[in-house]
């Protein structure tokens, strides 16, 4: 793998939010990476693409290399594409239960 492709899988896991997901094309545009080191990821089978409009990927090690605990959870807003782009993934997502943070109000 390019060291171009490395570097931008490495940003992609720092930025995913608790579902495994990453707005690709702002990782990009934060790095400067080019859109070849995106497709090299997405061959190689690290990222799956969930919205081709804004690289919204999801990252297919995710869950296999994270934990959160159940009351800190906080469910993405791509979770519903997730589940329909990906199926079988509902069975490893993390469930909130009576999430702190959904409670804050402002």
């Amino acid at each position: 793998m390019s060291k171009g492709a490395q570097l931008l899988y490495f940003h992609l896991n720092m930025e995913t939010d608790d579902d495994g997901v990453a707005e690709g094309q702002l990782v990009m545009n934060m790095i400067r990476a080019r859109r070849s080191d995106m497709i090299e990821l997405i061959e190689n089978e690290y990222v799956t693409v969930i919205d081709e409009r804004g690289w919204i990927v999801y990252i297919n090690d995710f869950h296999a290399f994270n934990s959160l605990g159940k009351y800190l959870v906080y469910p993405s807003v791509y979770r519903n594409a997730l589940i329909e782009r990906i199926p079988g993934i509902k069975n490893v997502l993390f469930t909130p239960k009576n999430n702190i943070l959904s409670r804050r109000k402002g």
